[in-house]
């Protein structure tokens, strides 16, 4: 099949087809709807002498067609399988900021309860200076590093419940593309 120039420079296929005497090779000209003479050996072909081109031709579109839907779905289970070890290596290190997290709470609470403590026990003198503002210092600072520590912990937790629907659907992708295959 020859090819055209369009307006805009792109080659197009043209969309004429020469018919050419499967005996001979000549060429094949229209003789009524669905039959065909040769011009060279008069030969007579008609359409309906080939009934099984069509079917043969929906077969093989079919077959293409799946080996393509395999081919997408094998593209995505490697995908998906490429992707799984690094998601699992990023919980791994949220959970190990989580912990971190976890430890600096537990260190500003017990900050807060030394300020408390010291609130409660200690009495200054009435001319004791700045000094006597130490216990309540104490308390606001572990108080302030306590609600930093719950925020930022809220936001691991999401980043982590987002990276574990991500590993699911890896796994799901994994799971459903690679059983069929």
């Amino acid at each position: 099949m020859q090819s055209r120039r369009s307006p805009i420079g792109v080659h197009l296929p043209n969309p004429l087809i020469t018919l050419n005497c499967p005996n001979c090779g000549g060429t094949l000209l229209s003789a009524g709807v669905g039959r065909y003479v040769c011009s060279y050996c008069g030969t007579e072909h008609s359409l309906r002498d080939h009934p099984d081109w069509l079917h043969s031709l929906q077969e093989n579109l079919d077959q293409l067609k799946t080996q393509l839907g395999d081919v997408q779905s094998n593209s995505r289970v490697a995908a998906a399988s490429q992707q799984l070890p690094g998601l699992l290596i990023g919980l791994g290190q949220i959970n190990q900021a989580l912990q971190a997290w976890a430890r600096a709470g537990f260190v500003s609470l017990l900050v807060l309860g030394v300020g408390y403590f010291l609130n409660r026990h200690l009495i200054f003198a009435p001319g004791s200076g700045l000094i006597r503002f130490l216990p309540l210092g104490v308390m606001a600072l572990g108080g302030l590093a306590f609600g930093y520590i719950l925020v930022r912990s809220t936001l691991e937790f999401r980043k982590r419940a987002h990276l574990l629907q991500q590993i699911e659907h890896c796994r799901n992708i994994i799971r459903t593309l690679g059983a069929a295959s």
